[in-house]
């Protein structure tokens, strides 16, 4: 997870400036300082891979479910790293302040601790989503599919497909917490209603849009583009399903 992380924490910092300033993916300013923010990326990401796999194990055996278990991991991890996603894209979004801790204590001069918590329920969400989809690889009629000789390329494969299917349902969210993360810390954000205006408003602006194009091709185009679906799509599909064959590998090591 840490070196996945650290190879394409330019392409996480890209798609997010993309996406909050409207421009293209491959322009020159998302690619700018491409490394800003990659300690505090590392910590979360070596958390998150740390225990994403093991709780989605773990819910699996208790729910009697791998789609369950999925889904569980993916919104108790979404919840308890929000404040640390929220703080990393802070830093990557400003022009001033890039330390975290700096960043940390800003914010939380501005709103208060509730400021934390600004695209937590989006966040949820969608790693709700995308840990159902994800989580689809592991059901019977997929390993039933792939045979029981499947090799690591095809594991790979299969997860990376999952993945993507999970990315690209769950992007809606995606886009929504992205421009929460980016929003001034001194914007109102913390109350109940306030988020739902924000995610009412966010939506419901992104879905007039599309409607506003010529054609319904041109509207799809739109939507992709605005969410990223090509490239974001490709990030999360890829980083997933290789940091999921090393936990396979690492846990086949520790057993044998």
């Amino acid at each position: 997870g840490l070196v996945v992380t650290a190879v394409l924490n330019p392409w996480d910092r890209a798609l997010f400036l993309s996406i909050v300033n409207q421009r293209a993916f491959l322009s020159a300013e998302n690619w700018r300082d491409p490394y800003r923010g990659l300690a505090q990326t590392l910590a979360q990401r070596s958390i998150s891979s740390g225990l994403y796999f093991p709780l989605e194990d773990r819910f699996s055996r208790a729910l009697g479910s791998s789609v369950l278990g999925g889904q569980a991991a993916g919104v108790v991890m979404g919840i308890l790293l929000n404040p640390f996603s929220f703080v990393k894209y802070q830093c990557w979004g400003s022009d001033t302040g890039r330390l975290f801790l700096t960043t940390a204590r800003r914010v939380y001069m501005d709103a208060g601790p509730l400021v934390f918590l600004r695209g937590a329920g989006s966040s949820a969400v969608r790693d709700a989503i995308f840990g159902l989809c994800f989580a689809m690889r592991k059901t019977s009629w997929v390993q039933a599919q792939a045979g029981p000789d499947h090799s690591a390329a095809s594991r790979f494969v299969v997860a990376t497909l999952f993945a993507a299917v999970g990315t690209a349902a769950s992007s809606p969210f995606n886009y929504v917490r992205s421009l929460a993360y980016a929003e001034k810390s001194w914007v109102p954000l913390e109350s109940l209603r306030s988020k739902y205006v924000f995610t009412q408003r966010t939506l419901g602006d992104l879905i007039r849009e599309a409607g506003q194009q010529p054609t319904r091709w041109s509207s799809t185009r739109f939507l992709s583009n605005r969410m990223r679906l090509g490239w974001g799509t490709a990030r999360v599909a890829v980083g997933m399903a290789g940091t999921d064959q090393c936990y396979l590998a690492c846990c086949r090591a520790m057993s044998s």
